[in-house]
């Protein structure tokens, strides 16, 4: 399955995939996604194995119950990987696009329990989008005119925008002038 990042993480759900690649040439963003993702699995008393190693047998730590998610620089070889079970194990990996890479995503892309997330720039649509939730969610209220100044001159890069949208909602809940922003 294949997801929208900045969609991705604005959800509140729980992350239900057992294999997950992240992808991109934004690559803080990829971070930003990877370290959301952790976080997530975290929640979940995962333990996290940051060994760079696949271990079919690991059985996480004493406070995991049992369930393990391998955060890996490349995805094992499929044979390594026939005994992953998507209740306790998970497999997480964060790679910039490259010959590998893209060959696995094409791979995943035909799994139900595997999600694909690719990282690049925001285009002018996922910016709108990115600014209506987060204003949503901040409880922040923008006239037509800074709504429409924040996309055409905020940043393209993910987290450089989140950031300057934090910075924005630091200054106040109400900003009806571009003036008050410049």
């Amino acid at each position: 399955m294949k997801i929208k990042p900045e969609i991705f993480l604005s959800s509140k759900k729980n992350i239900i995939f057992n294999e997950i690649l992240i992808t991109g040439s934004d690559e803080s963003f990829i971070a930003y996604v990877k370290s959301f993702i952790i976080e997530g699995f975290k929640k979940r008393d995962f333990f996290i194995d940051v060994s760079n190693n696949y271990n079919k047998n690991s059985m996480g730590d004493l406070f995991s119950e049992n369930k393990t998610l391998f955060v890996l620089s490349d995805f094992p070889t499929n044979k390594k990987i026939t005994h992953l079970s998507s209740s306790t194990q998970s497999i997480l990996v964060a790679s910039p696009n490259g010959k590998k890479t893209n060959a696995i995503k094409s791979t995943l892309l035909k799994k139900k329990e595997s999600l694909v997330l690719e990282c690049y720039s925001l285009n002018r649509n996922s910016k709108e989008n990115t600014l209506k939730k987060y204003v949503e969610i901040n409880n922040l209220t923008l006239s037509g005119d800074v709504f429409w100044y924040v996309i055409e001159n905020f940043d393209n890069n993910y987290v450089i925008f989140i950031k300057q949208l934090l910075m924005l909602s630091l200054f106040n809940q109400k900003i009806d002038l571009i003036s008050d922003i410049e």
